[in-house]
């Protein structure tokens, strides 16, 4: 209707003129999301009334509540089987490296796709397995993991001690 309007009078369909010809100029400034469903809703050639907006925004709030309530859930789901795997890694990681591996380096050795590395890391922290503090390479083994000291050989020994140490007073 109002994209129709907008196209057969030979104008450019933008979010500005949408907005120009619904009067709630207000709304593209202060409410982004409404502006995404309006023009969502001229595409599909509805009527972006302020109450069409507010349900099809209030639809989209709630699909996308969901998906990220089914998307941890498939974190924790996956966390109780790689938790053991993923703290042994990390324990690796630091003992040959002196210090603790980035988010995306542990999703590689998980073989995550990029957009579930977080919710998983986050899922083996809060479930134990690691910890992690505010600064990069910070991540160690957690409270969780059952760890056997990592073997030392005549070269990485004291690197191994010394990273034991910081473990442990990390996690104290």
């Amino acid at each position: 209707m109002v994209w129709d309007w907008i196209t057969s009078a030979g104008l450019v369909p933008t979010e500005e003129r949408i907005a120009e010809l619904l009067g709630w100029a207000w709304v593209w400034v202060w409410a982004p999301h409404y502006r995404r469903t309006a023009i969502r809703l001229v595409a599909a050639g509805q009527a972006p009334t302020h109450e069409a907006v507010q349900a099809a925004t209030r639809q989209m709030i709630a699909a996308n509540k969901q998906a990220a309530e089914q998307h941890h859930a498939q974190a924790a789901a996956f966390v109780a089987e790689c938790g053991p795997d993923a703290a042994a890694w990390v324990q690796g990681y630091c003992a040959t490296r002196g210090h603790g591996p980035l988010w995306s380096e542990l999703g590689r050795a998980l073989e995550l796709k990029r957009p579930h590395v977080e919710a998983t890391i986050q899922a083996l922290h809060r479930e134990g397995w690691i910890t992690t503090g505010p600064e990069a390479r910070s991540m160690r083994p957690g409270p969780r993991a059952q760890l056997t000291p990592a073997p030392e050989t005549e070269i990485g020994a004291e690197r191994s001690t010394a990273t034991r140490a910081t473990h442990r007073s990390s996690t104290t």
